[in-house]
């Protein structure tokens, strides 16, 4: 995760009895799941692009702010051009 997450996390609250629920940004969490590289978190990233609830371009330009993991990162690339298609 990035230094500064904190900034990214998205809040919820609804009849919680004011209670906030903190969430990782769609974006931040789909990354993480192609670093894991597992056919699961694979399969649930092509699902939200599927049903357009990430946009591939955004998540393929944040995948490149992530410092380091570069063989994950490939991979993660490499899943996601595979997408385009």
């Amino acid at each position: 995760m990035k230094v500064n997450f904190k900034q990214y996390w998205c809040s919820f609250s609804s009849n919680t009895s004011g209670y906030t629920g903190l969430c990782l940004d769609p974006y931040d969490l789909c990354i993480s799941k192609l670093i894991a590289y597992r056919k699961k978190d694979i399969d649930y990233v092509k699902s939200l692009l599927n049903v357009k609830l990430i946009d591939l371009n955004e998540l393929e330009k944040r995948l490149f702010t992530l410092e380091g993991y570069e063989e994950q990162k490939n991979n993660a690339l490499t899943i996601l051009k595979a997408f385009e298609t």
